[in-house]
């Protein structure tokens, strides 16, 4: 598969610079046109996964872009646009975090795990609030499980980069500075009285122990559990917590 490299940049350069990817702007565009969404979120994530990760290193550029537009897609009120850019920004964060554990202690200058970790480090902030914001909204508990799951893996590669060389680029703080910006830039009408002071905590808490899980299922031990996605307590709690955010906040998006 290495040999055909170039092939496979070109093609998803081509993809991901055509005029109607790169106007993706606003989820009223996304929007306007699902199917294209759709179907660029599944190349996406068709390259992530497959390619081998010198590849995706010579597409640092092109990974931003799409990483970028996926976010935006994410607050589409198309379900299936918006669940599409999710799964794409998941599957993105998963390959990442199996790297950086396969590699923690080597992590190269311009290998694909530096150049994810420092995507990321650009990128985390706009994702979290555009999580946010998909968690609002009348089709927002049909995004639940994909978004807690993208703040899992979020969360666990923060945690991972706090043991790591990185940790003045990407660390936990990080993931709590975004929350906090994320949570703190909502209209005041989209949130409950005091809840801008106790959400970001909470979130925080729930989002620590899902970050363990995730690693636990990482390791041997973590396997035979089967602590994956959603699955060890720090999972489920993850999950109930955002789901009730999302299931009360549907009302008030609405007023």
């Amino acid at each position: 598969m290495e040999e055909y490299g170039h092939l496979f940049i070109r093609t998803f350069e081509r993809f991901t610079q055509a005029a109607s990817v790169m106007g993706l702007n606003s989820s009223y565009i996304c929007d306007q046109e699902p199917d294209l969404v759709e179907a660029y979120a599944n190349f996406a994530s068709m390259f992530v996964r497959s390619c081998p990760k010198q590849v995706l290193a010579a597409s640092g550029s092109l990974l931003e872009i799409s990483f970028q537009k996926a976010a935006i897609c994410c607050t589409a009120m198309h379900r299936g646009s918006a669940l599409a850019a999710i799964s794409y920004l998941s599957c993105f964060l998963e390959v990442t975090l199996d790297v950086m554990l396969e590699s923690i202690n080597s992590m190269l200058e311009g290998s694909y795990c530096c150049i994810a970790i420092q995507l990321i480090a650009r990128r985390g902030e706009g994702l979290v609030s555009n999580i946010v914001y998909a968690l609002l909204g009348v089709s927002a508990m049909s995004r639940v499980h994909k978004c807690a799951t993208v703040l899992q893996q979020l969360a666990a590669i923060c945690r991972c980069c706090d043991r790591t060389i990185w940790n003045a680029m990407l660390c936990w703080n990080s993931l709590q500075r975004w929350l906090h910006s994320a949570v703190h830039g909502l209209p005041v009408e989209y949130l409950k009285p005091g809840e801008d002071d106790t959400l970001v905590p909470d979130w925080l808490d729930a989002l620590a122990g899902a970050a363990v899980d995730y690693l636990d299922s990482k390791s041997s031990k973590g396997v035979k559990n089967n602590y994956g996605h959603m699955q060890g307590k720090g999972g489920r709690v993850l999950k109930r917590i955002i789901r009730e955010f999302a299931d009360s906040h549907c009302a008030l998006t609405q007023i």
